[in-house]
């Protein structure tokens, strides 16, 4: 007789004791397995299959795996519960923190659901703890351990944690926008949060909806860099008032890599040319239109198999009328090469450690690799620049003055935060010659905060000490730039090497805002490798209230890449095999999944019944 598998009903869930194996064992066992469906993308229907019903009598012989419905409506929001509880008393260590957000927006592929995320950034001092949130009462709570967590969290430095990726179905007027950030916000900060923490920044792209729910709920918003680089491409590549001939070989490279994805039998074909030729068995990439660096990495493609595409494009056909000829492959060459520099830029202020002081020292450096082309002081794919990609490159040149201008002009956190990160200082300002404006701004930001703070420092002769823009100048030489593996470290390497350079510290008494500023803007800058964030950690002692000022400002995302890769996270989640996933169990799968390895995996306790 075949022994068949009994599911437990949800009073015997938890609540028997097997007989082998104890109640923390079986839990524990719920609990990993709960963590396989959220962090690790398994189906519920998964724990009712016969393979795994099996792989758990050879492992697990006394434990009775229990039913999907029980992961679904029991476990996995439990685990949840206690993930938030983890975070919140992690955020709650941050008091006296200014906590950032990102935000963005996104409609799933399918139509079904609209998502609404929110993701917290702050920098936090040396932690390492034992994490238990305070139990709440409930009336089983004599029976089964409550939704809590005890972990010891060793977190240091910068922290990002996603807090909600909210099914948002209705209209996304700024009114609905708002209401909604507020809600979230008001979960995780306030009196009603138990957290005092203080409210950063708002980072979000320049959609007008988004940009007015910000201004009218009055938070500081800050535009997405990533998002302004997108709009200067993108723009730049389909204006085409010069010539149309860059924007039909854009066309033919997508019909060609539209082709060869439509086409099996032709994708073996070019697998076999690519062999013929010693190429990389690589297929074929398609660009779409809300990425701007997917035309990139198109070209770069196309170019890389341009032997096993001449090859067959003699004998077949590859999705355009005509081969392409010398002239095209020069000219993809040259637009990869001018391209390239913005997807430097685009990797570095997309990395999770990138803040507001990246901005604008990477833009001016983007801006003089852009005149570096338009001079020809680059040497050039096929010997000679093309007319159409001199015309690209002013465009590009127009475009990024225009946006840099837009984004930076109204937010005076970018320069500032430049200036605070020890690494650069007021360089930048400094070859403009608006350091002393800048230096101003930054001081009465200082004093703002030793108010706040209650620091009662003494005022001295400040015309004294004063420093002009010229010595800092004259006191300046080139600093190398440390070694890098990647192309985007060489990039920003390179654009900290064109603006910083040490400076003569002079003897001074730092006795007000203005000495302490000046202290700081005339120590030399330090090594590209250095934490701007652990530098002002280490500086809280000295320089309290400039510390607490610059961490609120380098603790800043400079883009909503972060809110944007819960969409991807979202979206695999949301396969057709769980299309009919309830919208809150959803949000709350998306949480665990992106946070608890962030947390590194605390053994979460959950209720059961």
């Amino acid at each position: 007789m075949v022994k068949t598998s009994i599911q437990p009903t949800i009073e015997h869930f938890g609540g028997v004791h097997y007989r082998g194996m104890s109640k923390q064992q079986s839990r524990k066992i719920t609990r990993l397995i709960g963590q396989l469906i959220a962090v690790g993308g398994a189906s519920f229907n998964f724990v009712e299959g016969e393979p795994f019903k099996q792989l758990m009598q050879a492992v697990a012989p006394q434990y009775q795996v229990p039913s999907r419905t029980t992961f679904s409506r029991m476990v996995v929001p439990s685990l949840y519960r206690s993930c938030v509880g983890v975070l919140k008393d992690l955020l709650g260590k941050a008091a006296g923190q200014s906590v950032h957000f990102t935000t963005d927006l996104w409609s799933a592929t399918s139509g079904q659901h609209a998502f609404l995320s929110l993701t917290a950034h702050w920098w936090q001092p040396n932690v390492s703890q034992d994490v238990q949130p305070t139990p709440k009462k409930t009336p089983r709570s004599r029976k089964t351990s409550s939704a809590v967590a005890t972990a010891t969290v060793h977190k240091t430095g910068l922290h990002s944690f996603l807090l909600h990726a909210e099914v948002m179905d209705q209209q996304h007027t700024s009114h609905n926008i708002l209401n909604a950030l507020q809600k979230m916000i008001g979960k995780w900060l306030g009196e009603q949060a138990g957290t005092n923490v203080k409210m950063g920044f708002v980072v979000s792209d320049g959609g007008a909806n988004m940009t007015k729910a910000i201004r009218d709920g009055r938070f500081v918003g800050v535009r997405c860099c990533a998002h302004i680089l997108h709009l200067v491409v993108r723009c730049a590549l389909d204006d085409n008032t010069n010539s149309g001939r860059l924007a039909a070989l854009l066309e033919s490279c997508r019909k060609i890599a539209g082709h060869f994805h439509r086409s099996v039998k032709d994708s073996h074909l070019l697998r076999q040319e690519q062999r013929k030729a010693g190429l990389v068995e690589h297929c074929l990439k398609q660009d779409v239109g809300t990425r701007w660096n997917s035309t990139l990495h198109m070209l770069e493609r196309i170019l890389e198999q341009q032997r096993a595409i001449h090859a067959m494009s003699c004998e077949h056909f590859i999705g355009i009328a005509r081969p392409l000829g010398r002239e095209d492959w020069v000219m993809i060459d040259q637009v990869v090469t001018v391209l390239r520099p913005f997807e430097d830029v685009t990797d570095n202020l997309s990395k999770e450690s990138a803040s507001l002081a990246e901005v604008v020292p990477l833009f001016a450096h983007l801006s003089n690799k852009i005149d570096s082309f338009l001079s020809n002081r680059e040497r050039w794919p096929g010997g000679k620049i093309l007319a159409e990609v001199d015309a690209l490159l002013r465009r590009l040149k127009e475009q990024l003055s225009w946006r840099i201008k837009e984004l930076i002009d109204p937010r005076p956190e970018f320069m500032l935060a430049t200036i605070c990160d020890p690494r650069i200082k007021g360089k930048i300002a400094l070859r403009k010659n608006t350091l002393t404006t800048w230096r101003d701004i930054l001081i009465e930001r200082v004093r703002e905060r030793e108010r706040q703070m209650g620091i009662q420092l003494e005022e001295g002769e400040e015309d004294e000490l004063e420093m002009s823009d010229d010595t800092l100048l004259a006191n300046t030489s080139s600093t190398a730039a440390s070694a890098h593996s990647s192309r985007a470290s060489v990039f920003w390497a390179e654009a900290l090497d064109s603006f910083v350079g040490p400076t003569k510290q002079p003897p001074r008494k730092e006795k007000s805002a203005g000495d302490i500023v000046r202290a700081y803007l005339a120590e030399p800058p330090l090594p590209p490798s250095t934490d701007p964030l652990s530098f002002w950690d280490e500086k809280k002692g000295v320089w309290p209230a400039l510390s607490s000022v610059a961490q609120e400002l380098l603790s800043c995302p400079s883009t909503t890449v972060q809110s944007e890769r819960v969409f991807s996270v979202t979206g695999n989640i949301l396969c057709p095999q769980r299309s009919q996933l309830l919208p809150q169990l959803l949000e709350q799968m998306a949480f665990l999944k992106v946070n608890l390895p962030k947390l590194g995996y605390p053994a979460l306790e959950f209720d059961a019944e």
